[in-house]
């Protein structure tokens, strides 16, 4: 009779592989997950950027809202916003006799890691005198 008692090295091997697995696709998914939530973090901080431009033009005098492009550097967070204004009648066509201002803000910062990427924001809003 033989005795059964603990285990085979077969068995002792199958079950470090099998941890290992199991490890490893945890790891990628720590690290997939961290990469999300920097992608997160940076676009939540572009939206504030836009809101933040959106309300300096909201109280800014209509002949003083002009093209504007500012670097930034926040919360981890550098490129540029970029303000581009033009004249438009009611219906979108450019440069009218009397004209809204139709005011582009574009937020763009670059993404690093394995395959660098830039990234942006865009909004489009309309403003009358």
């Amino acid at each position: 009779m033989t005795n059964k008692n603990g285990f085979t090295l077969i068995e002792a091997l199958i079950s470090v592989i099998i941890l290992s697995v199991t490890l490893a696709a945890g790891i990628q998914l720590l690290f997939n997950a961290s990469k999300i939530t920097g992608l997160v973090t940076h676009k939540k901080i572009a939206m504030e950027l836009i809101n933040t431009e959106l309300e300096l033009l909201r109280v800014a005098l209509y002949s003083n809202i002009i093209n504007n492009t500012t670097s930034i550097a926040v919360g981890g967070l550098s490129g540029q916003t970029i303000t581009t204004v033009v004249d438009v009648d009611a219906n979108g066509n450019p440069n009218p006799p009397f004209a809204f201002k139709q005011v582009d803000i574009q937020v763009l910062w670059g993404e690093a890691g394995e395959n660098p990427t830039t990234r942006s924001y865009d909004i489009t809003t309309y403003i009358a005198p």
